[in-house]
């Protein structure tokens, strides 16, 4: 998904498709640009949610449409917030366009729950635990030598989501593994602990282990963030799944529901709040031995 898209461009994209859809008789996109004057590739940006028209042309486009009176106020409301300014990602050409695309949506959930295989979600690691991961990864991405620096100080930019004035709710499910892999050393894990069990006392954080006993759950072949909106009420939630090399954004809804409904399953799997911080506590402990 190119990083130039927003969930709001998106949103506007679908609804503006579904008026030119309903359109008696269907108008097809190449009708609709030569109708307004613009190109084709135009109209098939805005429906993709890649490009917002100027507020001339997209006037023009809803007047071709012969959209109601309700169509106009919603379609002028979702370019409103579509046209808004993006929020600016720290160090965004560093990373894929998928990310890119991820962290923008991120910046409008409402909340999001995660579920983490063999390292902390990254909501919740420090910038020297965020730089290790980095830096085990960084010849496959072909990165420079300075590439995990950076990567640390976007961890700690991300994590201001969590401490803004209407903070992001996190639920985060993680194996217990990530818990014993000791990612950059004793002394990194001694204060990732130590953020952890701090972080965990926000009200709008909970921390779950799934403990080894658990055995196999959920997709176990990378991390799953689905982030959760208040302003979409046909599509509420989106789906980020994470491979090495980038990502992907998911949001037709049976395959949204099918995520959640994953969720729930594994958070059953999961040991309480309370026996979480005990593991963690349990292996901070070890950090010094």
């Amino acid at each position: 998904m190119p990083s130039d898209t927003t969930r709001r461009k998106r949103q506007l994209g679908r609804f503006m498709e579904s008026i030119r859809k309903r359109h008696e008789p269907a108008m097809l996109p190449e009708a609709l640009a030569d109708s307004v004057e613009t190109s084709r590739a135009t109209i098939s940006r805005m429906e993709n949610g890649l490009q917002v028209p100027n507020k001339h042309l997209f006037i023009a486009i809803l007047g071709a449409l012969g959209a109601n009176t309700e169509e106009r106020f919603e379609a002028l409301l979702l370019w409103t917030h579509a046209k808004q300014s993006t929020v600016r990602i720290e160090h965004a050409t560093d990373f894929p366009p998928e990310y890119v695309a991820f962290r923008r949506d991120e910046t409008q959930a409402l909340a999001e729950l995660t579920i983490d295989y063999t390292t902390l979600p990254g909501l919740l690691q420090t910038a020297d635990y965020a730089r290790a991961v980095a830096e085990a990864s960084r010849l496959l991405g072909g990165h420079d030598s300075a590439w995990s620096e950076r990567a640390g100080e976007e961890r700690a930019a991300r994590q201001r989501l969590l401490l803004r004035e209407d903070p992001l709710r996190l639920h985060a499910l993680v194996s217990e593994a990530a818990l014993h892999l000791r990612v950059g050393g004793p002394e990194v894990m001694a204060e990732q602990f130590e953020h952890l069990l701090a972080m965990v006392e926000l009200e709008n954080v909970t921390f779950q282990v799934v403990p080894f006993r658990a055995g196999a759950f959920g997709p176990m072949n990378g991390p799953l963030v689905i982030l959760e909106f208040d302003n979409d009420a046909e599509n509420p939630y989106s789906v980020y799944l994470e491979y090495p090399t980038g990502g992907k954004t998911v949001e037709r809804e049976p395959d949204v529901s099918s995520f959640t409904t994953l969720f729930g399953a594994v958070r059953e799997l999961a040991v309480s709040e309370e026996e979480t911080v005990r593991l963690v506590r349990a292996e901070l402990e070890k950090t010094g031995s």
